[in-house]
């Protein structure tokens, strides 16, 4: 299914690039350009995102991309991102079918489980159609989650393993999906409290357990966080909810099986619809209808999200990402309802039914990614074209083929080109929802980063520059002593040479790197080092995964 899904798109050549794709696909280029030059690991940019420095690697969880660029040494630009997307579209199928079969026992559900949670049109709507790319990662391992929750809280404490490596792979993917899960989660066991009074001891600590084991299995994320973005002055993504869908629109694309970011399918809205009148009220499936309705509705504009602005609720920006939940907890209730109508089938007709369903299910695929292969097939005149030295644009509804895939990284992405800059940049004229073009013109210090501008005491200086990997080498010829203000993103971990020496880096007004240099010709280094429990934890994390595994196949290996 996966190859069917996915060849006719690779044949195509192309790809549809807008809002997200730059941020992500930049992000992808420069890891391949490191590992090109034998630098595994990837800390700042300085071939992509303007030279600027900037350090979304430090914040935005990249070890899913490392995958994209290893394809890149074996694929063309345009099959490798298919190839990267079809992994994915695979691996969600073979997780949920195994996560709802270790639920059931019940392979003809655990099937029909799979193909609803995996050909959902939201999740289509994230990658291929569009390019939510950490979203989509995380969506792949939401089944691990919810069923380590279900075996801790309800059947078998002693899986905490599951949760603890479901979670660990959320961190790795998406930071943000932990904390909707973390949401849903408090939901779930305050029923569950409220139905059984109280739980019992080794199932509080198969939680403990579990999320200690979580912290050691993606230790170097928090280590990154700690020492570089909490209260050290940079500025992440805005948050706040300012574009809701409509439950009409919800409804009406849902209707239409559409993959957009307010559809969760035909079959899903289906079973949203009747579940009141045949979901089981004798087990945690009526739970799980209420969950979905809640959701569903917690996704709209019907819920009051701009009386939450200020509050940490904020932090989730698109209310639509809580389809997710809503189509997770539909797939379980609706592969139990689909699973028990194909059993009432005469001898015989079942299994035609269940073959049936693949080219049924594949249909939908292809009507859902319709407006996507509308866009390749027509797209002669929105082509992306290579900007002239000093030219400026934003990149948004432009075709990639493996031709001009370079020339994108010239333009400026659509959403977090100035993501992850120092409060002292971001602070000056910014508001959220402001649209890459303003931020960064309409704001001095942001353009003159951008625009790769080097002061020497407040004034343009000529200088040369070559970029390495995690690192900038420039040459700067001074008559006097100055203070230089390099056009580098200034993080904690920021360290110089000059001339070999090692000299202190201060914060400019602008929250870039700045040195006080000598007279005479100065070759200059500034670059980015973890610190070094960063690579402490890598080891830890490496400990544990293996042990994790060896643990957990230990039972098998004895069989």
């Amino acid at each position: 299914m996966t190859v069917w899904m996915i060849y006719p798109l690779v044949a195509t050549g192309k790809i549809s690039a807008s809002v997200d794709w730059l941020f992500h696909s930049a992000r992808v280029e420069q890891i391949y350009d490191n590992l090109r030059q034998g630098c595994k690991f990837t800390f700042i940019a300085t071939t992509t995102f303007q030279h600027t420095g900037v350090g979304s690697f430090l914040f935005y969880p990249d070890g899913s991309l490392y995958i994209w660029a290893l394809l890149k040494f074996i694929l063309s630009p345009v099959k490798a991102y298919y190839a990267w997307v079809g992994i994915f579209l695979f691996l969600t199928f073979v997780i949920s079918y195994w996560c709802m079969l270790k639920f059931s026992n019940d392979k003809l559900r655990s099937f029909i489980f799979a193909l609803l949670y995996g050909l959902a049109p939201y999740h289509l709507y994230l990658s291929p159609v569009n390019w939510v790319i950490g979203e989509f990662t995380a969506y792949t391992f939401i089944p691990i989650v919810f069923l380590g929750i279900y075996e801790v809280l309800r059947r078998n404490e002693k899986e905490w393993p599951l949760l603890a490596v479901g979670v660990a792979l959320l961190m790795l993917s998406h930071l943000l999906s932990v904390a909707l899960c973390a949401e849903i989660f408090v939901v779930l066991l305050l029923i569950t409290l409220f139905k059984e009074k109280k739980l019992s001891l080794s199932r509080w600590m198969g939680l403990v357990k579990a999320g200690i084991l979580a912290l050691g299995l993606s230790l170097p994320i928090f280590v990154l966080l700690f020492s570089e973005y909490f209260h050290k002055g940079v500025e992440g993504p805005y948050s706040g909810v300012y574009i809701v869908q409509n439950l009409s629109s919800l409804f009406t694309d849902s209707m239409n099986n559409f993959a957009t970011w307010s559809s969760i399918g035909l079959i899903l809205l289906v079973i949203a619809l009747t579940g009141w009148k045949w979901v089981s009220h004798e087990n945690c499936e009526f739970t799980l209808y209420v969950m979905m309705i809640g959701i569903l509705l917690l996704s709209t504009a019907i819920f009051p999200w701009k009386s939450f602005n200020h509050t940490p609720f904020a932090i989730i920006q698109l209310p639509c990402r809580y389809l997710t939940y809503a189509i997770l907890f539909g797939a379980v209730l609706g592969s139990r309802g689909i699973a028990t109508l194909l059993r009432k089938l005469p001898q015989g007709s079942e299994k035609l039914a269940v073959i049936a369903i693949v080219p049924l299910m594949l249909l939908g695929y292809f009507g859902a990614i319709a407006p996507l292969t509308n866009s390749l097939e027509n797209s002669a005149s929105n082509v992306l074209c290579k900007l002239n030295p000093g030219q400026h644009q934003i990149l948004n509804n432009k075709i990639l083929n493996n031709q001009n895939y370079k020339d994108q990284f010239a333009y400026w992405a659509f959403t977090g080109e100035v993501d992850y800059y120092s409060t002292k940049s971001r602070t000056l004229g910014m508001r959220p929802g402001t649209p890459t073009w303003d931020a960064i013109t309409k704001n001095p210090r942001v353009d003159s980063i951008v625009e790769n501008t080097l002061f020497v005491n407040g004034k343009n200086h000529r200088y040369r520059v070559a970029y390495k990997p995690n690192r900038f080498d420039f040459d700067v010829n001074l008559s006097k002593p100055a203070t230089i203000d390099f056009p580098v993103v200034k993080y904690a971990g920021t360290n110089a040479t000059d001339n070999g020496k090692k000299v202190k880096v201060d914060l400019s007004q602008r929250g870039t790197a700045q040195l006080n240099l000598s007279a005479g010709e100065n070759h200059v280094e500034i670059g980015f080092k973890p610190p070094f429990f960063y690579y402490i934890s890598i080891v830890i994390m490496l400990i544990s995964w293996i042990g994790t595994l060896f643990l957990g196949c230990r039972g098998k290996i004895k069989r």
